[in-house]
């Protein structure tokens, strides 16, 4: 009897049949072991052959999250594709559809030149960035006062020295350091040249004020050459001399959009054009220029070089009077520095490096904000982790990210910054 039964199972009748059954068991344990996938038109995927095409195929995963390239994850929680992106025999997709970087066929998904097949891979998109690049002019008082003594140099050197670097130190200084960050402009200001007759306090009542406009990146040489040999001269008409650069920024406007920033740095407090000597009349003339520049959509930020040199309440009344309010803040910052170490952590750290942004603008747009940590964002060549607030980036919004922690810090330190992101097609699209 067990003779005949096995001969009956191997009569060309029944085993048609049991092959059949056979093949119909392995394809379904196939099948079984790719999880719960979304497949929409490749019949066999790479996840679905042993061993598994791609390394991560099976390995638990949160739904939504990133599998890596060329790998999705499943409703199921399992890395599973669909697809095997640029094959052009094996797991392909049905015709008419492409395969995407995370492994979905779908219609639509075409690029990196795959024809044919059905199989037309999705390309990742890159995306240019662009950030904000501030205005900044320093408008510098050149009173004879700056030749005060200030550590081991005076006033006036401190801050040149801090601005363009040493004369013998060429090229330097923090202008040199963020000229392709930031846009710069400069603008020295005094009554008159030293030695001149007064009066008048100023020629033709007009404040004498030395400007380097419009600002613009890659200014430092103009800067430089114009500020190199100044000293200082007689008089400060800081009121006066605000309105004058206004006025002559109006006629070099810049060629950007972005915010434009006074910083004003002063050992003294101001006079007039019409009276060399220090009034009320004159502080108050000061504070209403301020005011006016930032009715104009500029911002005043302001230094003293030197403590105890202008009255506290005229400094307090400038830095409330350029800067819009903030809600619950009674009175806006300002500094005082005391010697060129601070001076330098003043302007550089605590005003010029607050300026430069860490938010860029995608030429592009993220279609999927809770997948926007599967793209690639670069600083320098060097991968940043998504939401990482030590030194990562975020996506903001579907148009910006922003950049955190460390990378900001190097973004703002004027070292250089070349920022790129890639994002894989679904995930983000450019500009149409």
């Amino acid at each position: 009897m067990m003779m005949n039964h096995l001969i009956r199972l191997r009569s060309p009748r029944f085993a048609g049949t049991y092959l059949q059954w056979a093949s119909s068991l392995v394809l379904a344990l196939l099948l079984l072991a790719c999880g719960d996938k979304e497949k929409s038109g490749a019949s066999l995927g790479p996840c679905d052959v042993q061993p598994p095409r791609l390394a991560s195929c099976g390995q638990a995963c949160t739904p939504g999250s990133a599998c890596g390239t060329g790998l999705y994850c499943s409703e199921g929680g399992v890395c599973t594709a669909d697809c095997l992106i640029g094959s052009t025999s094996d797991f392909l997709c049905a015709e008419g559809q492409g395969c995407s970087v995370d492994g979905r066929c779908g219609v639509g998904n075409t690029g990196n030149g795959m024809t044919g097949g059905g199989n037309n891979a999705c390309a990742d998109v890159n995306l240019t960035l662009t950030r904000p690049q501030p205005n900044i002019v320093t408008i510098v008082d050149q009173s004879g006062s700056m030749t005060e003594s200030f550590g081991n140099t005076t006033r006036w050197e401190a801050v040149r020295n801090f601005l363009i670097g040493p004369s013998n130190a060429r090229p330097g200084g923090l202008i040199y350091q963020l000229q392709n960050e930031v846009r710069f402009g400069l603008a020295l200001y005094a009554a008159r040249a030293s030695g001149t007759s007064a009066p008048p306090q100023c020629v033709n009542n007009t404040p004498r004020v030395q400007a380097v406009l419009p600002t613009a990146l890659g200014n430092y040489d103009a800067i430089r050459s114009s500020y190199q040999n100044e000293v200082p001269q007689t008089g400060t008409p800081t009121g006066e001399s605000i309105a004058r650069v206004r006025t002559l920024l109006q006629q070099n406007p810049p060629t950007n959009s972005d915010p434009i920033i006074f910083i004003l740095a002063t050992d003294g407090d101001p006079d007039t054009c019409a009276n060399g000597s220090t009034t009320q009349a004159a502080r108050d003339l000061s504070v209403a220029e301020v005011q006016n520049s930032l009715a104009q959509g500029i911002r005043t930020y302001v230094v003293s070089v030197g403590a105890g040199t202008v009255s506290t309440t005229h400094l307090q009344a400038l830095a409330n009077a350029g800067v819009p309010p903030t809600p619950g803040v009674t009175n806006a910052p300002y500094w005082v520095a005391t010697d060129p170490a601070s001076l330098t952590t003043t302007i550089r750290d605590q005003i010029i490096a607050q300026q430069i942004s860490c938010t860029l603008t995608l030429n592009g747009q993220i279609q999927d904000l809770e997948k926007a940590c599967m793209g690639t964002v670069l600083l320098n060549g060097t991968p940043l982790t998504c939401n990482d607030t030590n030194n990562g980036w975020r996506a903001n919004d579907a148009r910006t990210i922003e950049l955190l922690g460390e990378a900001c810090t190097q973004v703002r330190s004027g070292s250089g910054a070349n920022v790129s992101a890639t994002f894989p097609c679904g995930v983000a699209s450019g500009l149409i």
